[in-house]
């Protein structure tokens, strides 16, 4: 169950679905469309440039994909392509509402 304590949120151990801080996506190319990624143990989200948080797991679409999607954004490079070629609109979730 969720819990919140003082002027942060914090969340009771073992639930995965809690906010995080996202990292900014590195973009070593210049032209990517992501601005910031959160690695999970079982899933990856993604923040797009354009509007847009998705998250991807190993259910939707799949493990393979999600653990190449966390080591292009480790990297820096490539997970925009690796999105758009791979995976395009097959996430899990998408979190954000406009």
């Amino acid at each position: 169950m969720r819990r919140s304590f003082m002027a942060g949120l914090y969340y009771a151990p073992g639930v995965e679905d809690y906010p995080k801080a996202m990292e900014p996506y590195r973009d070593r190319s210049g032209a990517s469309g992501i601005d910031a990624y959160e690695i999970r143990d079982e899933a990856i989200v993604l923040r797009f440039k354009k509007g847009g948080t998705y998250l991807y797991d190993w259910n939707k679409p799949g493990w393979r994909h999600v653990e190449a999607m966390k080591l292009r954004a480790r990297e820096g490079s490539g997970l925009t392509t690796y999105v758009n070629q791979q995976v395009g609109a097959n996430y899990a979730e998408r979190l954000d509402r406009e």
